[in-house]
């Protein structure tokens, strides 16, 4: 079987047996739960995580008239949980709520949702808090909202080792089960130039071979899209204005609904991590284009294995030393904010900052007090402080391999070096093209001269072998292989008409714009 350009023996294959969690949490243990200690679940799909909440501590929960209350992050999963309930006639127990609606509660009205008339509050999707938290600063609140509440608290995920974590940093106490997750169906292989997944895609178009591609960068993201638009589903958060004209919603929800898409790729952002999952026996390929180690994990989680004999080709895009120094300075800075507010309060943190600067910063109404306080998002601020580590490792990794050692063994693997690595063919003629750049930089390059700069990079389109026009990807592609330059596209008056212009620009090192 091909794994895109290379070849694997068929024997990774998926353990026969697989492990539940109602062999390691019968009704019996779950009658041990108090409100005093959480409750954490680690455990991959499929493994009967709803099974358990929805029958074992239903039946629990009703022989003692208690109430249990189930929290999602994604109102399609909270339809989906309240059809099942209703069709299960269990709605006399189970409530379906998001995490949105405390947060909501919490911003309106300055105080917290009570969550008195409930036993149980059960947390899925729980790496919610931290992964969230990226782009909601209110992740906390419904944190916090829940901790307070005085019922049995379960958290859920197959990805809780950032929870976890967390909550040894600020000494919580809980109940941990846990069940590992068998990645034996899993092929993992590492590429370096974020462009070759073109070739890819190209190589996986002959072979007739279907993908789920998650990308980080929506732009490049599009740009494939826009490329392979007949053979594929384009799928990005409905926040993003820009680029979710472009989502076809009656495609996707029918793509929803049967947990199989009828096109070769599914071309998403991480939006598609969260709680959703394809079953469809002719998905064996995943291209990830990501940086955070658990959006990976979820990422791969999508595809549910549902037989020994299925199996999933990964190829990962590699991280370069200069895609973790921006990395790095951007997590440096969420903390450089959070820790002068920390150490010096609210005063100096505004006279410092304006009011939207730190995502970890958020201003909340406090109801008690009467007034406006400003509150430190602790999830964010903890996964950046522990970025920062991570990503310095990472660069003073010896063999420049930190970032592929990590992933490698968070699927429970060895790290065997360029095993797991494309054999990538390197483009020639560098130094000509550097020295080429430096005889015309900072010149306005008019139509015939931006021509020429774009044979002399000489980047093809991977599906019809033509030449590559557009600026992002030229960049993208010079930023990727190295080259201290860049092109920027201007419009110029020129003889009363308005023309567009490219001018090659040095990167000066240290320069943020370049980043």
């Amino acid at each position: 079987m091909k794994h895109f350009d290379l070849e694997f023996e068929n024997s990774l294959k998926m353990a026969e047996k697989r492990a539940y969690l109602s062999d390691i949490i019968p009704s019996s243990e779950m009658q041990l739960w108090n409100n005093k200690n959480l409750v954490v679940i680690q455990a991959p799909t499929g493994c009967g995580k709803s099974t358990l909440i929805q029958t074992t501590l239903y039946d629990l929960a009703k022989t003692q008239n208690k109430k249990i209350l189930i929290l999602v992050n994604r109102e399609k999963l909270k339809k989906e949980f309240e059809t099942d309930i209703i069709n299960n006639k269990k709605e006399d127990v189970i409530d379906v709520m998001t995490y949105q609606t405390l947060e909501a509660y919490t911003k309106n009205h300055g105080t917290q949702y009570d969550l008195s008339e409930y036993d149980y509050v059960i947390s899925d999707e729980s790496h919610y808090f931290h992964n969230d938290s990226l782009f909601n600063k209110y992740t906390q609140e419904s944190f916090d909202n829940i901790i307070s509440s005085n019922s049995v608290k379960v958290f859920m995920s197959a990805t809780n080792k950032s929870l976890i974590n967390y909550l040894d940093y600020y000494e919580y106490d809980y109940k941990l089960y846990s069940l590992d997750t068998d990645y034996s169906y899993a092929n993992i292989t590492f590429f370096n130039k974020k462009l070759y997944i073109y070739d890819l895609l190209r190589s996986l178009k002959e072979e007739g071979e279907k993908a789920i591609i998650f990308m980080q960068d929506i732009m490049l993201a599009y740009e494939i899209y826009d490329m392979f638009k007949d053979d594929s589903l384009f799928l990005c958060s409905k926040s993003n204005k820009q680029y979710y004209r472009y989502v076809n919603e009656d495609k996707i929800n029918n793509m929803l609904e049967n947990k199989k898409f009828d096109c070769l790729f599914l071309i998403t952002t991480t939006v598609f991590e969260n709680g959703n999952n394809i079953k469809d026996e002719n998905l064996h390929h995943m291209i990830i284009q990501l940086s955070d180690l658990d959006s990976i994990q979820q990422c791969i989680g999508r595809k549910r294995i549902e037989c020994s004999d299925d199996y999933l080709n990964i190829a990962i895009c590699n991280l370069n030393n200069q895609a973790l120094g921006g990395l790095l300075t951007k997590n440096k800075e969420v903390v450089r904010g959070a820790e002068l507010l920390i150490r010096l309060g609210e005063r100096a943190y505004v006279s410092r900052y304006s009011k939207d600067y730190d995502p970890c910063v958020y201003d909340i109404y406090n109801d008690a007090e009467k007034r406006v306080e400003k509150r430190i998002n602790s999830f964010r601020y903890f996964k950046c402080k522990n970025n920062i580590k991570m990503y310095s490792k990472w660069l003073a990794d010896e063999d420049k391999m930190g970032f592929k050692k990590d992933v490698i063994k968070l699927f429970g693997k060895e790290w065997e070096g360029g095993i797991y690595c494309f054999n990538e063919d390197e483009v020639k003629g560098k130094q000509t093209l550097n020295e080429y750049m430096e005889s015309i930089k900072d010149k306005d390059l008019l139509k015939d001269e931006q021509k020429d700069l774009i044979k002399k990079i000489g980047l093809k389109d991977s599906r019809n072998g033509r030449l590559i026009k557009s600026v992002n990807f030229l960049n993208s592609y010079l930023s990727e292989e190295g080259y201290k330059y860049r092109i920027e596209s201007k419009r110029k008056k020129k003889d009363g008409k308005k023309i567009t212009i490219w001018i090659v620009k040095e990167i000066i090192k240290g320069d943020r714009n370049c980043m």
